[in-house]
This record gives C-alpha cells, structure tokens and sequence, in this order.
C-alpha cells in the first residue's frame, strides 16, 4: 500500500522529467552572438517587432531563455545589434577611388533604401535608433569622407549628411507603409532620385556661393 508521503514525493518527480523532456536542446558550442543577432532579425522579419521577446528568441534558437545572457545583455542589446547588422551591410563607396562625388552619394543612398526593402520590419531599428561603436563608426566615417571633395566645410558636410540621411530613412520607411506618393502626383517620376538630386543640386549651389 502506497503511504501518503510516498504520494507527495513522487508528484514532483513526474514533474520534473517531463520538464526535463520538454526542454529545448541545441548542441553544445553552436550558441554566439551572431546566431542570435541572426534568429532575433528573422523573427522580426516574419513577427514584427513587437513579437521579439528573450522568450521568443530563446524558442527560435531551441535554446534556454538563460543561456542567451552569455551573449547578449538584455532585448535593447539584440535591437542594437541588429540595427548595426543592417548598418553595416549598407555598400560604401571607397572614397579613394571615388572621382564623382554626387554619383557616389547617389550610390550609398540607394544602398540605405535597398537595406530598407530588404529588411522592412527591421529597418527601423537601423534609421531610428542611436547606433555607434567600432565598426559602426568606421562605416560612418568612410561615407562622410565620400563629402570632402564637395567644397563644402567640413559643417557644411556634417548638414548635407544628416539631411540626405534623413531623406532616405523617411522616404524609406514611407515607402514601407506605402504612403510616398502625394495626390495627384503623376507616374512615372522616381521620387527618390528627383529628391537626392535636388538636395544634392542645393548643396553644389552653395559650395559655389
């Protein structure tokens, strides 16, 4: 006859190996940073970004939600991550073997859009958020360099950066949500290059003043 603590003790047990079943299991040693960085960008990529949690992420890796913290801080550390991935896959010209400056701009603007459609539910993290650090800075340092030969002072290049950037981030994003186009706006005119060109036009009129 089975006693009554008997019972009790063995009720944890049960417990404990079918928790034990259901635990995810990822071979030892796969676990780093950049197969995070990897799983967090495709969750938002098919869930949205709202939908990535540790939880989730840890679920998408078949791994502990604990074991993710040997390689990344916290949620804000993975966005930032992947904001920087998206960064740092965005085509700069070499500035040193760049002979027009305007049609290298031209190129790295359109680069930041095809980043943009590529990756539409992460992009945000990339135009919105404040990234920096090591490789971030490089990258951010060699498109600035692709401005030296504009004529413009060095102030002069930092405005005409940050304006081109936030032209193509807002006209990304837009473009994302399906809102570029103005009423009665006619077909056939590519908005994105008529409006690089015309900032790009301002900025020559000025370096001659």
């Amino acid at each position: 006859m089975r006693t009554w603590y008997a019972t009790i003790s063995a009720r944890p047990a049960v417990a404990y190996d079918v928790l034990v079943s259901q635990r995810p299991r990822r071979p030892y040693g796969t676990l780093h940073r950049d197969v995070v960085i990897d799983a967090a960008l495709q969750v938002i990529e098919r869930d949205g970004l709202a939908a990535l949690t540790m939880r989730r992420l840890a679920q998408q890796l078949d791994a502990g939600t604990m074991s993710l913290y040997r390689h990344v801080a916290d949620r804000d550390d993975v966005l930032d991550a992947v904001g920087q991935r998206l960064l740092l896959s965005i085509e700069v010209p070499d500035p040193s073997s760049t002979t027009d400056w305007p049609g290298a701009i031209r190129a790295l603007m359109t680069s930041i859009r095809s980043v943009a459609l590529e990756h539409p539910r992460s992009f945000e993290l990339m135009a919105l958020r404040q990234l920096s650090g090591g490789a971030v800075d490089d990258r951010v340092a060699s498109a600035l360099l692709l401005l030296e030969p504009s004529g413009l002072s060095r102030a002069e290049q930092l405005v005409l950066a940050r304006t081109l950037v936030s032209f193509v981030n807002g006209f990304a994003l837009a473009e994302i949500r399906g809102t570029t186009r103005f009423a009665g706006e006619p077909d056939g005119v590519d908005a994105f290059s008529a409006g690089i060109d015309l900032i790009l036009a301002g900025a020559a009129a000025g370096s001659r003043d």
